[in-house]
């Protein structure tokens, strides 16, 4: 027996055919020590490994990952008391409490989970992170990197034992001549290449570890330096060079150049016996007292990991292109994939062929297989919360988070469409993403539909909400004026004997009143208007008697409230014009109301008249444009101006009546003669209404303007368009023309020329202007030079209150604005011919008129209706009879003498037989009295087709209700003794 064999001698008992025996048993115990002394040599190397790292780190800790427990291989005695515990997973908890910055707690805690740890570094010997927090040893918070490097692994390359380990990084790194060796120990005992090169332009080896060497396939440093050319790019495969430099550059610059910084990098190398082998490089940026800023890097060689993944991944991406290309052939639509590798990182994109041509792209080389083809594309708006989605989807380990979105594309044609896509995500085990696979729908139809239906819906609901709002604004508004009406008619009985008191009630009833008719007749345009059932008219009239009119009432309320009313006309060469003259005096008088009605007292309110050439013949296109510098819109109430019912809600309008009918009825109007209203307003700025009207032209006679050539005329307006426009329109009569902008520079024009033996033919000054209104001028202009030179005042306002001081001034005759030709003309023709004409007002003709002899029947089936007409016929001295009906006047017809009653009017709307039916019956009489007898329609229905269909029953003309005094003198003038 050998003597080692003694040392390990046992006594045992043996049986033997059942009897026991001493004996002795012998084992080999050459394995038992080979693993002692192996063991022994780890622990040792081990400590070595330790003492090295401690030079560098300041806290390095020796973990266990079987268990989670640790030892202390070197720490400060606060920091062991601040985290003492048997248990790493405790400490740390304890050190992300105490030591971090509380928004690197959380992150900290999921770098340090040991559970998780093998999986994270899979076979990188190194993983690193920063955060911000304390260091024991030195006051203050600074920036700290914490890594865990390899210590162990068992045979099947799972990790059993880590070492964790943290040094700030607001110091210098101390790599030089006398510490290189110690980072040498250190290198040599880390699994994996370790080296460090300069962050230069030639990125010079300052040291590399024997580890890297046998990478390279070298057998010495001196075979690495002549492989590598003692460099890191030389290290680097060609054809990963500059992409593995370029990342590492950009990873440096994203992170702001921070030493202590960690790049990640994966790339190939050629080794010594020519062979491509797969590096993973994980590397710091540190600096140096010594070398300066230098890189030093931890490798490892991931060649039989990646051709092992490679393998892996071409399965999945085999069995994925197959159900890939066989769902896009069963749906029809697009697809798309990613697949990831095992880290969670995209490493395939696809995207089928249904789903390039889907956005108009041929193949691969015009729309390839990576994200940016898709991204790239997104609409602005909805990019950002696109890829959220997307990456959200990615990044939800729990599973629950589906990809499901609709967005905007931009097509190859530039179109924008829109588009559907749901796509599922499969995991692994660890719950990192595997593959996503979807579809993608054009969906632009659809959602065009979609959105019609809405905006239908919102439409229909506006107009239901705004239809409310009417209701509830016109029983305000009609109750407002009826309230007036039977409250000022009561206290009118209650002081019957007092005129003053009576006339004044009257007078606010019949305000009243006007007020209440004009509400109605807004709703009842717009119904009819909605309806289609408006037809305008075609009549002849004057656009320059029009504009008086229109003027003239307008005015009292201009005055009252102190505007500024300026009236500007340009190249408007044809003034008599077809159409309907009601409806266009509609439009404008909505348009100077709402312009009064929102303008401050004292405002300046601006009309400009304008015709422009049109490419259709015998038709005028004639532009109005409203300006004010009330108190304006806001840009949203702008968008509903014109919808019926729609009123700005606004405090400064609320004791404003009106129901919003106005702007959409004036719109639809213009509209049915080719144009439109276009607004353009500023809050506390003011608006401006540019109306644009199409009307059939006249024939127009032939003015002989010879009379007038070289006429020299003087204009005097502070409005320089003004002044402008009324010498433009004077040189095209053939006059010659000069004007001025003050009354002063008037009076000194007036006498050079008076004293050149040059005088003007005639004088135009406006009445009112800043320095020396017109009668004072024309007043100055007499004394310096007498009395030949005839004066004319031109205003846009009532000059009747200053007409006699202006006569007595030497004021020979009045013009309104705007100057149209046509007024020029015939006052010029009055001045050279010495004629005058003088206008009557429309209720005194009736007054004066003198019908005595002749009998008129009227059909009227409202009791105060008729007796208004009657009396008001009567004031002529007519012979007035009544039928309340269309069949009472039949009879009177049938029984009476021809010639009997010289005119019928006719309402239209009555019991029994209406004003059409009477009138057809009339006219199909026998006798040829009826036959030619004038039948005038006086009826409240005043709409265009109600004109038509009047004279279609075989009336003679038509007179609205309520009573326009100006037309019945007209009718009575034209129709009496026609018979």
């Amino acid at each position: 027996m050998t003597e080692k064999e003694k040392n390990i001698q046992s006594n045992v008992n043996a049986e033997v055919d059942g009897k026991e025996y001493p004996a002795q048993a012998f084992r080999d115990v050459d394995q038992m020590m080979g693993d002692q002394l192996k063991q022994e040599a780890v622990l040792s190397r081990r400590h070595d490994i330790i003492m090295s790292l401690a030079n560098i780190y300041t806290s390095v800790f020796y973990i266990s990952l079987k268990d989670h427990t640790y030892i202390n291989e070197k720490v400060s005695d606060n920091l062991d008391s601040i985290i003492a515990s048997n248990n790493a997973d405790e400490a740390f908890k304890k050190a992300c409490t105490y030591l971090m910055a509380p928004e690197y707690a959380q992150p900290m805690l999921e770098f340090t989970d040991l559970n998780t740890l093998s999986k994270r570094m899979g076979s990188r010997n190194m993983i690193t992170t920063q955060y911000f927090g304390q260091v024991v040893e030195s006051p203050g918070s600074h920036w700290i990197e914490a890594s865990f490097i390899e210590a162990g692994r068992n045979e099947q390359g799972e990790i059993t034992h880590v070492l964790y380990v943290t040094r700030p990084v607001y110091n210098n790194l101390a790599i030089n001549t006398q510490t290189l060796p110690v980072i040498e120990s250190l290198a040599e005992g880390i699994p994996g290449g370790f080296f460090i090169y300069k962050a230069d332009d030639q990125h010079e080896f300052i040291y590399s570890s024997s580890r890297m060497w046998k990478m390279a396939g070298c057998a010495n440093e001196e075979e690495f330096k002549n492989l590598t050319g003692n460099s890191f790019d030389g290290l680097i495969y060609e054809d990963d060079r500059n992409v593995t430099l370029r990342a590492i550059e950009d990873q440096i610059i994203h992170n702001e150049g921070a030493a202590g910084q960690v790049d990640h990098v994966r790339y190939r190398i050629r080794t010594f016996s020519g062979e491509l082998r797969y590096i993973d490089d994980y590397g710091h940026l540190a600096h140096t007292d010594e070398y300066g800023d230098v890189f030093y890097v931890f490798a490892a060689d991931i060649t039989n990991e990646f051709i092992r993944e490679e393998r892996d991944r071409n399965k999945r991406e085999d069995a994925f292109r197959t159900g890939f290309y066989l769902m896009n052939e069963t749906l029809h639509s697009g697809v798309w994939g990613m697949s990831f590798n095992e880290q969670g990182e995209m490493i395939e994109v696809s995207w089928s062929q249904e789903f390039r041509k889907m956005l108009g792209y041929q193949n691969e080389l015009d729309f390839p297989n990576v994200l940016e083809s898709w991204s790239d594309l997104l609409h602005p708006g909805d990019k950002d919360r696109v890829l959220a989605e997307f990456h959200g989807t990615i990044n939800d380990y729990t599973g629950k988070k589906t990809y499901d979105v609709n967005y905007r594309m931009q097509v190859k044609s530039g179109e924008w469409r829109w588009f559907h896509a749901a796509g599922r995500l499969s995991r692994r085990e660890d719950g990192t993403p595997d593959m996503f696979v979807g579809i993608f729908v054009d969906i632009t139809e659809h959602k065009r539909q979609e959105d019609f239906l809405q905006d239908a819906l919102t439409q229909a609901e506006s107009a239901n909400k705004a239809k409310s709002d009417f209701l509830a604004n016109m029983s305000h508004d009609i109750r407002t004026p009826m309230n007036g009406i039977i409250g000022m008619t009561a206290i009118a009985a209650a002081h019957i004997d007092d005129k003053e008191r009576v006339v004044d009630c009257l007078q606010k009833i019949t305000g009243a009143s006007r007020h209440l008719l004009s509400l109605i007749n807004e709703v009842l345009d717009m119904s009819k208007i909605e309806s289609g059932k408006v037809d305008l008219a075609e009549e002849e009239f004057n656009l320059s008697e029009l504009v008086d009119n229109m003027v003239t009432m307008i005015r009292p309320q201009v005055e009252e409230h102190g505007h500024d009313f300026k009236i500007s006309i340009r190249n408007v060469t044809h003034e008599r014009v077809i159409g309907d003259s009601l409806r266009m005096q509609q439009i404008f008088m909505n348009m100077m109301s709402n312009a009064v009605k929102y303008t401050p007292d004292g405002g300046e309110i601006k009309l400009t008249i304008e015709e422009k050439p049109t490419n259709r013949p015998k038709v005028g296109c004639f532009v109005f444009t409203f300006e004010d510098n009330g108190i304006g819109m806001s840009e949203e109430f702008q968008q509903h101006i014109f919808e019926p019912f729609s009123r700005a809600d606004d405090g400064r309008i609320t004791k404003i009546q009106g129901m919003g009918l106005g702007m959409p009825i004036a719109r639809n109007i213009a509209r049915m003669t080719g144009g439109d209203i276009e607004v353009k307003s500023k809050l506390n700025e003011g608006s401006t209404f540019i109306v644009t009207i199409f009307l059939e032209l006249q024939e127009e006679n032939e003015i002989n303007f010879a009379e007038f050539a070289d006429l020299r005329v003087l204009v005097a307006d502070d409005d320089e368009t003004a002044c402008e426009a009324a010498c433009i329109m004077l040189d095209d009569i053939g006059m010659k023309s000069e004007g001025v902008t003050s009354g002063r520079e008037a009076v000194n024009s007036v006498i050079e020329h008076h004293d050149r033996a040059q005088d003007f033919f005639a004088v135009l000054l406006d009445w009112k202007m800043p320095d020396m209104d017109g009668v004072h001028t024309a007043k100055a202009i007499r004394k310096a030079v007498g009395p030949d030179i005839p004066v004319i005042i031109i205003s846009a306002y009532d000059w009747s209150e200053i007409e006699q001081e202006a006569r007595a001034a030497g004021v020979d005759a009045f013009v309104s604005k705007p100057l149209f030709k046509s007024r020029l003309v015939h006052v010029f023709d009055t001045l050279v011919n010495h004629s005058a004409e003088q206008e009557r007002a429309p209720l005194q003709d009736i007054e004066d008129m003198d019908l005595s002899g002749h009998r008129v029947l009227l059909v009227e089936d409202n009791e105060l209706n008729s007796e208004i007409a009657k009396e008001i016929l009567e004031m002529t001295g007519l012979a007035v009879e009544t039928a309340w009906d269309g069949t009472e006047a039949v009879d009177k017809m049938t029984e009476c003498a021809d010639g009997y009653y010289d005119m019928i009017f006719m309402d239209i709307q009555m019991p029994k037989m209406n004003g059409y039916e009477a009138t057809r019956a009339i006219r199909s009489m026998g006798k040829a009295y009826c036959k030619r007898v004038p039948i005038v329609a006086m009826s409240a229905n005043a709409f265009a087709q109600d004109v038509e269909a009047s004279r279609n029953s075989g009336m003679n003309e038509h007179i609205a209700k309520p009573l326009d005094m100006s037309a019945l003198a007209r009718v009575l003038e034209r129709w009496i003794k026609k018979i």
